[in-house]
């Protein structure tokens, strides 16, 4: 909660950039921060809803290396949070190296990104593509800091076990007693009541059809996501996993019993 309300938003966004890489990059280390570091979803969206252009992003990182090359003292910026102390200008030249680092003429991480947001989803500024994604639109981020953000988005949950996300928050006994009246007394879902009026073959084709679509998206994105991910210097470029999938498919399928 203190590192990230600490934070503001270019060095939010230069951490994030920083872990998105490392995750692209099967880098274990940027997994476990994923998973312990509170309210990490909300500062990526806190990140990115500046009414600025991609370029104009890209553009700040420059400046920010460039004023680090003038010699200028560095500021530490300590946190009780962090293990080592970190400087500005290693943030920058780190997000920096790291989305542009290029293999054989073959296009940066951030050239690719840029050419799917731009021609693909046909999308100029960052606050346009939160819009799209509609997350967390609902509680106002950009106006609010991080520990604002989670205490409304967590105050929503109707949970009361405590759990990593609700370390900081606890429902009071009376929203507790008013969920638990509501609950036996409101009318019956009305969900439940157009499933009765439907057969159940039907749902069950239904629910086949949503999951085949899911599968369907989830396999058509993996090379999109996978050709992002630049191999290590001096090794050559994996096949499409689609492929690799559907090579161990055919391999499982001729070694099956059942032919």
């Amino acid at each position: 909660m203190k590192r990230y309300s600490s934070y503001g938003t270019k060095k939010a966004l230069y951490v994030h950039l920083l872990n998105l890489t490392g995750l692209l990059n099967y880098d274990t280390r940027a997994y476990v921060t994923s998973l312990y570091l509170p309210g990490y979803y909300n500062a990526v969206e806190m990140s990115f809803t500046e009414e600025n252009e991609f370029a104009t992003l890209f553009e700040n990182l420059l400046k920010c290396i460039e004023k680090c090359h003038l010699h200028q003292p560095n500021q530490l910026l300590k946190d009780s949070n962090f293990r080592n102390d970190i400087t500005k200008c290693d943030l920058c030249k780190g997000a920096f190296l790291y989305s542009n680092m290029k293999f054989d003429e073959v296009p940066s991480m951030v050239q690719k990104f840029y050419v799917y947001l731009t021609k693909g989803l046909k999308i100029q500024k960052v606050s346009s593509l939160m819009k799209t994604l509609d997350v967390y639109q609902e509680y106002n981020i950009s106006n609010k800091n991080i520990a604002e953000a989670m205490y409304l988005n967590i105050k929503d949950e109707d949970t009361f076990n405590r759990t990593v996300v609700t370390n900081y928050w606890f429902p009071s006994p009376i929203k507790k007693y008013y969920t638990l009246y509501v609950r036996k007394h409101i009318p019956n879902n009305l969900v439940d009541e157009l499933e009765k009026l439907m057969k159940s073959g039907t749902l069950d084709k239904m629910k086949k059809s949503l999951t085949f679509l899911v599968h369907v998206n989830s396999f058509l994105q993996l090379d999109f996501f996978h050709q992002l991910n630049e191999p290590p210097l001096g090794l050559p470029r994996s096949y499409p996993l689609s492929l690799i999938l559907e090579h161990k498919f055919k391999d499982w399928m001729i070694s099956s019993p059942a032919g």
